[in-house]
């Protein structure tokens, strides 16, 4: 093939547990990715993540020569556009600094690690785009799992939209890892496996009841190789794999070697380690679902991350996807805990009139806006365990929530944004505050300041306020609402929020509430 400059192209390397690839890749009309070019070559890197939590540097210079050659080809096709991107297991390494340094220093590319639930969310967005277009487009009341190397994540999806996202820290490359070690003393480990996977997949507790779930989607690492195995049909895209053919090859290979497997069915001594505890999760799965068949698209993970690069239209569509999905579930989960959707409502209505009111001051977007929508979804979870103080157990819930596509930092500010009430304000003093970057400091003082005001115009938690207009004029933000009930309350809570709003914005509150039992100005 001749190798020559391509605008249209754009690459992505990804290196994997046990993989490092690269694709070379052109979208055509129906914004589907043209492969020009797909490498990979196997590493020891999983095993290594799994074993010693260190990459070694005999495994750091055989990452080091593969980027190399994929560097050699990149400038044969003079390919300017092109990302590396890791697995997010690859934080595990307790060296991992130190690895991305050498690769930085020795290969001039900066690797880009997503943390699991970014990774995850790109998998979904490709399955959930195979799925609209094929035949399976308004599924109702289905569970989508994406088995990765390191994890497996479980999402609802009902009719077009996520509703609820988890994961659980173990994949089919790291189950067999952890495990392996019982074949020394066990007579049947597969009924092991079996019973780890019992343990981690039973504490999940679905926003529906088990037997609702009508469909079961499933895509991951090894999903080619079960598809070809399982002699499953393909209608666009979509592979459809049976109950029985799934329990039927598990049948055959779980007391089996994994050198047996490997001679079995002329594949490497990897994927067939892989293969056993990949059939040893689906048949989980099935159990817990009652589902007849699985729904497998035929999607890669980085897909998105390589269409982004090349179509400014896909990398929006993502956005749209990730905010809405995030979301959906962070309103299943307030459900768990204690929540007033009335008030959270009024609050989001208000918060939304101030946000558009501040463009020009406070200089954010509709990305930024998605963390103030989240923090007031799940402000008041913390009143669920703790009356006397649920502003901090609502911070100690929220961060160590699995919100879907947003990322461990992102997480914590969301938590920082609900961390004050009228009573309290972000300082120096504050432990949590100060552990911020000077960046994500001053993002979440502007949150905190307009989530403070919102919270208090709504103090009751009866929607008192009606017809709320804002304004800006003469150095203050004018508030003018209607009122058929006594509004005290919220006017002395406006008022506590009025010295952090005009510390942060320069503007001091009026909140005017016109009653028919009197006029009131602050």
């Amino acid at each position: 093939m001749e190798k020559r400059k391509h605008l249209n192209m754009a690459a992505l390397i990804s290196i994997e547990p046990d993989l490092i690839k690269m694709r070379i890749s052109k979208l055509n009309n129906d914004f589907e990715l043209i492969d020009i070019e797909k490498l990979e070559h196997q590493t020891k890197l999983g095993h290594e993540l799994f074993n010693n939590k260190k990459i070694s540097f005999e495994t750091l210079r055989e990452i080091s020569s593969i980027l190399s050659g994929y560097k050699c080809i990149l400038n044969e096709y003079n390919i300017k556009k092109f990302k590396v991107v890791a697995s997010a297991l690859l934080n595990d390494a307790e060296n991992c600094a130190y690895i991305m340094d050498q690769l930085r220093i020795q290969n001039g590319m900066n690797v880009e690690i997503f943390e699991e639930r970014q990774e995850k969310s790109l998998a979904y967005f490709e399955i959930l785009n195979a799925l609209k277009k094929s035949k399976y487009k308004n599924l109702e009341k289905s569970l989508i799992s994406y088995i990765g190397a390191g994890n497996i994540s479980f999402c609802i999806y009902d009719k077009q939209k996520i509703l609820f996202y988890q994961s659980i820290d173990m994949g089919s490359s790291k189950l067999y890892e952890i495990l392996e070690p019982i074949r020394e003393y066990s007579t049947d480990f597969s009924l092991a496996v079996e019973e780890y996977l019992d343990v981690m997949i039973d504490r999940l507790k679905f926003p529906i009841n088990n037997s609702q779930i009508k469909n079961l989607i499933v895509s991951g690492s090894e999903v080619n190789l079960i598809v070809r195995l399982c002699q499953a049909k393909e209608s666009r895209n979509i592979y459809e794999i049976s109950s029985k053919s799934i329990s039927d090859l598990y049948d055959k290979i779980k007391n089996l070697s994994a050198r047996a497997i490997s001679e079995k069915y002329d594949i490497s001594i990897k994927s067939a380690q892989i293969l056993f505890t990949s059939l040893a999760i689906y048949c989980k799965i099935f159990k817990i679902t009652k589902a007849e068949k699985i729904l497998s698209p035929k999607i890669e993970p980085w897909d998105t991350v390589i269409k982004q690069i090349l179509s400014y239209k896909i990398k929006k569509q993502f956005e749209v996807h990730l905010g809405l999905s995030a979301i959906f579930c962070a309103q299943i989960l307030s459900y768990q805990f204690y929540f007033n959707q009335d008030h959270i409502d009024s609050v989001y209505q208000y918060a939304t009139l101030i946000f558009n009111k501040l463009k020009k001051l406070h200089g954010l977007d509709k990305r930024k806006k998605l963390f103030l929508d989240l923090a007031i979804i799940l402000h008041e979870a913390g009143y669920y365990v703790n009356q006397k103080d649920p502003r901090i157990s609502t911070f100690d819930i929220i961060k160590n929530l699995d919100l879907y596509g947003l990322c461990e930092r992102e997480i914590i500010i969301i938590a920082n944004i609900i961390r004050y009430d009228e009573f309290t304000v972000p300082n120096q003093n504050d432990a949590e505050y100060i552990r911020l970057s000077d960046v994500e400091k001053l993002f979440v003082s502007k949150m905190v300041a307009i989530f403070r005001l919102s919270n208090a115009l709504d103090k009751s938690k009866k929607q008192k306020l009606k017809n709320v207009k804002i304004k800006i004029s003469n150095e203050s933000l004018i508030i003018n609402a209607e009122s058929k009930e006594n509004a005290s309350l919220e006017i002395w809570a406006a008022e506590k929020c009025s010295e952090f709003f005009k510390e942060v914005f320069g503007l001091k509150v009026k909140l005017n509430v016109k009653s028919n039992l009197f006029l009131d100005r602050r």
